[in-house]
């Protein structure tokens, strides 16, 4: 069995922490400029470098590892786009077509590591497909797929714009991280200040959309150029600002770094269903602040269910089907 890192443990329970504070921030509205500017900060590289970190362990693909990959992700994303679904079934408004190929949500990463992983396990096969050669196709690919706008199906939009970091994780090894790791930490703590004050100076509505990088240039932009700007621009600031947080982060986290899956699959329902109902339902228009006091309660209570027998198999469901072999 592979020895945990602590460093990486630690980084993605930070990403976590930010992913589920930024879907705290999108369903209270981000109603005041402060909310938005955090908001748009946060998706400037949370999600590239969580991406980043799946390629950097998806390494030695073997078709044994892409077998488990489907056992273990496909049925906790059919669980948990059942229960993201509940409230249009309640609404009326379930459609079984958007229900088999429109993601809820979060779940788009799932089917995303999936595609990412079937991907590099050919890649790794040809061996004209080096670093160079992979690394600058992903990026026109992410250039490229702005020119067409299916949005949700399949997440395919989505797993090609992202593709650049999975790439990149996938060919980074431990010296390059030890290498950032050792830059100055004061230069990456003024980078990310001074990333903070562009954002909040410059950023626009059309400049968040384009990070989720599920739409067409034409849909968030004026034109097609404009749109390609923005995407290269996002990528370098994706790319300069994970490495400062690579630098920058603490290894002191570890702890519940190891179930940073099941977080992200927990707090979604915490979030979209049981934080964004209460406050519709109280009618409560809430600030930064708000959302400052209801991240501790969400992280709180997914700790606590991942404790808890019954959500570890809600998120690992396929974790019945051996307790069922064993049995027999």
């Amino acid at each position: 069995m592979r020895k945990r890192d602590p460093f990486f443990d630690s980084l993605k329970f930070i990403l976590i922490c930010l992913v589920v504070f930024g879907h705290i921030l999108e369903y209270s509205g981000i109603r005041d400029m402060l909310s938005f500017k955090v908001y748009s900060f946060i998706y400037t590289f949370h999600m590239p470098l969580f991406i980043f970190i799946s390629g950097y362990f998806s390494k030695n693909i073997t078709w044994d590892k892409l077998k488990k990959a489907f056992k273990t992700l496909l049925p906790a994303y059919l669980v948990f786009q059942t229960i993201l679904s509940v409230p249009n079934m309640l609404d009326g408004s379930f459609r079984l077509f958007n229900f088999l190929t429109s993601p809820q949500g979060i779940l788009w990463y799932i089917l995303a590591l999936l595609y990412w992983r079937i991907i590099f396990y050919f890649v790794a096969k040809i061996k004209l497909l080096n670093f160079p050669v992979v690394v600058i196709s992903s990026v026109l690919m992410s250039l490229l797929i702005g020119l067409v706008n299916f949005p949700v199906f399949l997440s395919i939009t989505k797993t090609i714009t992202f593709l650049p970091y999975f790439a990149l994780g996938y060919y980074c090894t431990g010296n390059i991280i030890e290498k950032i790791r050792g830059w100055n930490k004061s230069v990456s703590i003024a980078f990310l200040i001074l990333a903070f004050l562009l954002v909040y100076t410059f950023t626009t509505s059309d400049f968040v959309l384009n990070l989720y990088g599920e739409f067409s240039y034409k849909y968030v932009f004026n034109g097609i150029a404009e749109g390609l700007w923005w995407r290269m621009a996002g990528i370098a600031a994706a790319v300069v600002l994970s490495c400062a947080v690579i630098n920058i982060a603490t290894d002191k986290l570890h702890r519940w770094g190891g179930r940073t899956l099941d977080i992200y699959l927990l707090h979604a329902p915490l979030v979209y269903i049981v934080y964004g109902g209460f406050l519709r339902k109280f009618e409560i228009s809430p600030d930064l602040w708000v959302a400052l006091i209801a991240f501790p309660v969400v992280m709180l209570l997914c700790i606590i269910m991942i404790r808890i027998k019954v959500f570890h198999y809600l998120v690992n469901p396929s974790l019945l089907f051996k307790q069922k072999n064993k049995s027999e």
